[in-house]
């Protein structure tokens, strides 16, 4: 939409319908801007969870993440469905991003959680008003953005009522309440069939995935942030050991290894855009959302593992027990998440019966090769818990998680490499007509940008 078309009162305008495909759509300012925000966010949770490593701060960090992303979400999926240049609209996100920025500075304890939740309920009654003009002005998202600013508006009562109980392990209850509601029980209530589908408004599909690729890497990048600032502020301090300097800066480039080898790994889950989940089915895409967050959570933990790993080296000592086993832990999430991942894009779908016996075989042996490395992970997790212990140093755990992941990667090209060199092609690079996608599993026409419908 041209920057033209600004006006003072709200006009929101459809990017998206059932009729045609839906245009590119790239990432918007704001949404970097936000992302800037989810960094710090990403930071003060990571820094609490380091300080609080057991059961209650387990659980204040999954519960805060959760609240943190549910609000940055409830942002994009407004931005890949509607548009609206107006000031009063901006005036509502401005009001959205402050308490945003509010919340990251409330949520390092328990003794903020009031001021965190009040935040909170002010940045979603924000995306309310954000969304409240599209029912006067888009007649047929009338019913969906009603659904919505409901769903909205029951997470901040949720929030709100946090910020006045007094109580803090009811306030964090109520907060629980919300991230549970906004990032999972929300999802049944659009699956039930509420809203019919022809009152539904479909997602921009390239556009929602491009968002949770650049919330990924906003938590990958986070970790290395960090280890670069404690550098810096550890030279500040001169009762710092000046001995383990180039320690600390080799350990630095190969926590960068092992953060870029999951990053490697992410994208190369990534499908044929015709192939997406989102296109499969409305259960297939709604998982992988949910799938999304549990990624997050594990990326935050091992992050979480890597400052005080770099600490560790820094100190020259050994590993913490439990930093070593959120390491290896966080790890069996990612590995797990990520190939959950890739059988929502293609399960059912690869091998097929006109494959080569060369290319099945291929294909078989890279899915069994996929779930031995959850279970190698996993193996990993168990002996770094019950015999390790007290022998782990940072320099083995470093080298023992980059091997295993870029063992991975190396794999996953290896197979994609012996596939190509067979001459095969995805299904969707065989399909001539639409019948033809959708008996392999893929969906190419416009109805295909509705098949999930997120707050």
């Amino acid at each position: 939409m041209s920057t033209l078309q600004r006006t003072l009162p709200p006009r929101p305008q459809l990017f998206t319908s059932w009729e045609e495909e839906a245009d590119e759509h790239g990432v918007s300012w704001w949404e970097l801007f936000v992302d800037l925000l989810l960094v710090l966010a990403c930071s003060v949770l990571s820094d609490h969870l380091n300080d609080n490593l057991d059961g209650g701060g387990i659980f204040h960090f999954l519960v805060y993440f959760s609240i943190f992303l549910g609000g940055s979400h409830n942002y994009s999926y407004f931005n890949t469905r509607f548009t609206d240049l107006s000031l009063v609209h901006n005036l509502f996100l401005f009001m959205m991003m402050l308490g945003m920025a509010g919340m990251c500075i409330n949520a390092t304890g328990l003794e903020y959680i009031r001021a965190f939740s009040v935040c909170a309920a002010i940045q979603r009654m924000s995306q309310v008003f954000m969304e409240l003009p599209i029912i006067f002005h888009i007649p047929k998202a009338r019913r969906v953005v009603s659904v919505d600013i409901t769903m909205m508006t029951i997470s901040a009562a949720f929030c709100g009522a946090a910020g006045i109980v007094k109580d803090h392990d009811k306030s964090l209850a109520l907060l629980a309440s919300a991230a549970v509601f906004e990032n999972f029980l929300i999802y049944g209530v659009y699956l039930s069939g509420i809203v019919q589908r022809n009152h539904m408004i479909p997602i921009h599909i390239d556009h929602s995935n491009e968002r949770q690729g650049c919330v990924t890497m906003v938590v990958l990048g986070e970790s290395i942030v960090s280890t670069i600032l404690n550098y810096h502020e550890r030279k500040r301090d001169p009762k710092a050991r000046r001995d383990t300097d180039s320690d600390y800066l080799i350990a630095m480039g190969l926590s960068l290894l092992l953060l870029f080898g999951l990053g490697l790994l992410y994208y190369g889950v990534s499908p044929p855009r015709q192939l997406h989940a989102y296109r499969r089915s409305r259960p297939h895409g709604i998982s992988f959302q949910i799938l999304h967050l549990f990624l997050f959570w594990a990326l935050l933990g091992m992050g979480t593992a890597l400052k005080a790993l770099m600490t560790a080296v820094f100190e020259d000592k050994h590993m913490d027990y439990t930093h070593a086993v959120l390491m290896f832990g966080s790890l069996t999430v990612i590995v797990a998440t990520l190939i959950a991942l890739r059988t929502l894009h293609y399960w059912g779908r690869t091998p097929l019966p006109t494959d080569t016996t060369t290319q099945k075989a291929i294909m078989l042996t890279w899915w069994a090769t996929a779930f031995f490395q959850v279970l190698f992970t996993l193996s990993i997790t168990i002996v770094a818990a019950t015999i390790w212990k007290d022998a782990m140093t940072p320099f083995g755990i470093l080298g023992l998680s980059i091997g295993a992941v870029n063992t991975m990667c190396l794999l996953e090209y290896g197979f994609i490499h012996l596939l190509a060199s067979t001459g095969y092609e995805w299904p969707v690079d065989r399909v001539g007509s639409i019948n033809e996608t959708k008996k392999y599993g893929g969906i190419n026409n416009a109805e295909s940008q509705g098949l999930i419908q997120n707050s």
